[in-house]
């Protein structure tokens, strides 16, 4: 049973962090929205304001240095927010140059597990991002692809700041699977093909979420699978998915 076919790549984040709950709703059924949980709200910012463009962007990339705008030049010198004991022995950049990981949903990027608390990582990016990263956690036995539960998600606004995300394994009958690959996407809104529905943007968490689910319920119901929706959702090319 496959219910996702996906590339992938790795990723990202630091410290004790506020976080902000707030529910995605999708076009169709508010009751369907993803629950995403913010971490690290910069001071004064809103947790609604989100960019809704509708920009497809690739996510099958490997290795593409050199093309991201410099837009980090500013705060490259500066002290590294975020350092910790627990993050101290990772590669993290302090010069704007020293990247380890590339893919065109982030950038370039630096990416750490925490070596204290098994469902944390931190990321550092080159280039602040022009929306919300959120990181769904996977469980992948190598012929189907499990979420664990809800998205978490970051404002990366600084490159020299070390961003922690904490993973929510609470999706009911699935927080006992451990978290083996994380899957991530922009909180944007994008138009997907049928069958989405049609003319209705669609928030990237919610759309991921609708995939795996409508896969997962129709094999229990029916004993086979519908990847329609998964398919539909691969094909706008706007995730990567990491070891974790």
């Amino acid at each position: 049973m496959k219910f996702i076919l996906i590339s992938f790549l790795f990723i990202f984040v630091s410290c004790e962090q506020p976080r902000t709950n707030r529910p995605n709703y999708g076009a169709r059924d508010s009751n369907q929205g993803a629950t995403i949980i913010y971490q690290d709200m910069p001071q004064g910012t809103n947790s609604t304001g989100i960019n809704t463009s509708g920009q497809s962007l690739d996510s099958t990339t490997t290795d593409n240095s050199d093309n991201q705008n410099s837009s980090d030049s500013s705060s490259s010198n500066q002290n590294l927010i975020g350092l910790s004991a627990d993050n101290q022995n990772c590669t993290w950049s302090s010069d704007g140059n020293t990247y380890e990981y590339n893919n065109q949903i982030i950038g370039d990027y630096n990416y750490c597990k925490s070596s204290t608390f098994s469902n944390n990582f931190y990321v550092q990016v080159k280039a602040p991002s022009t929306s919300d990263l959120c990181f769904f956690p996977l469980y992948d036995t190598g012929q189907s692809t499990h979420y664990l539960g809800n998205a978490s998600c970051i404002r990366a606004l600084a490159s020299n700041q070390i961003y922690q995300v904490e993973l929510y394994k609470n999706r009911s009958g699935f927080t006992n699977f451990p978290i083996n690959k994380l899957l991530v996407v922009k909180n944007q809104s994008y138009t997907f093909n049928s069958p989405y529905p049609q003319g209705y943007p669609i928030p990237a968490p919610d759309a991921f979420k609708q995939c795996m689910d409508h896969a997962y319920y129709y094999y229990t119901i029916y004993q086979y699978s519908d990847d329609s929706y998964c398919e539909a959702f691969n094909a706008a090319s706007i995730h990567s998915i990491f070891n974790f």
